[in-house]
């Protein structure tokens, strides 16, 4: 039978194995972790605000801006642009920035960037919109209508009507107010109400015998600006025959001294012939 002292000495020595065996471990620990690289690039700015254009190049976008990593060092060539923000007030966006070292740590930082040539979407015409019954497919009602953006380009596909309102009736047609709508990739959102002339009877509408047609069907102005609104008269008959400036009314309600959205109403009518055309008008700041 072992003596109970011997059975306490094993015992001393096996904790003294265990202790020594988790000593060992944490020192091998220690020394793994004090090698590994933890720490992520570091993105600095010469100026915290760049200014620059709608057409700005992604070489634009990057001046000024470098990346340093506690390991690698200098690691500004794996410098990417992560995101941009929508536009904020004033023209601004935020750019993030992001930086990789050789163990894939990233490093983030942000920067504000200011355009100096930024319009918000804008809408053209190019012809009234007019749709021949009730029924009219809106694809066809909106041909004339486009709509451009100074960073994408072409939005005409996504433009869409949010409300409808009846403006006014007679026999022989109905007045729509179309609220049509466009958004950019920087979320701006650029709104228009248009008239839209519907005929109530296609075969027996007026203006076939009178033609008035405009040299732009909507323009934009800014405020205090005078407008010529017979300079934009491109021709206008009656039975055929040429009339003048003189013999066109011109109704408007435009005030260029408010920004708003107004619309120039053109006519001709011999008492039995007619035809009439709107320019729409958009006052800015």
């Amino acid at each position: 039978m072992i003596k109970r002292k011997t059975v306490y000495r094993i015992q001393m020595i096996l904790l003294c194995a265990v202790v020594l065996m988790a000593i060992l471990y944490g020192i091998n620990r220690w020394f793994l972790y004090s090698r590994y690289d933890r720490s992520a690039p570091e993105i600095t700015f010469d100026k915290e605000l760049v200014e620059v254009s709608v057409t700005a190049s992604k070489e634009e976008l990057m001046a000024g801006v470098t990346a340093t990593d506690e390991k690698d060092g200098d690691v500004t060539d794996t410098l990417i642009i992560e995101s941009m923000s929508g536009l904020l007030g004033g023209n601004e966006r935020i750019i993030t920035y992001a930086a990789f070292d050789k163990n894939n740590h990233v490093g983030k930082a942000e920067r504000r960037v200011r355009y100096t040539d930024y319009t918000a979407p804008r809408f053209s015409l190019d012809g009234p919109l007019r749709a021949s019954s009730v029924s009219s497919d809106l694809t066809e009602i909106l041909q004339p209508l486009h709509a451009t953006d100074c960073i994408d380009g072409d939005l005409t596909n996504q433009i869409v009507v949010v409300d409808t309102e009846m403006q006014g009736m007679s026999t022989e047609s109905v007045t729509m107010q179309y609220e049509v709508q466009v958004t950019n990739s920087c979320g701006d959102m650029a709104t228009l109400q248009v008239p839209v002339k519907v005929q109530m009877d296609a075969a027996g509408q007026t203006g076939t015998f009178a033609e008035i047609n405009l040299t732009e069907y909507l323009i934009y102005c800014k405020a205090g600006t005078q407008l010529d609104l017979g300079a934009y008269v491109a021709e206008a008959s009656v039975s055929g025959m040429p009339v003048g400036l003189e013999s066109i009314g011109i109704s408007s309600n435009v005030d260029t001294a408010q920004p708003g959205t107004y619309t120039v109403n053109y006519s001709v009518n011999d008492g039995q012939n007619s035809a009439s055309a709107d320019l729409i008008v958009v006052v800015e700041e």
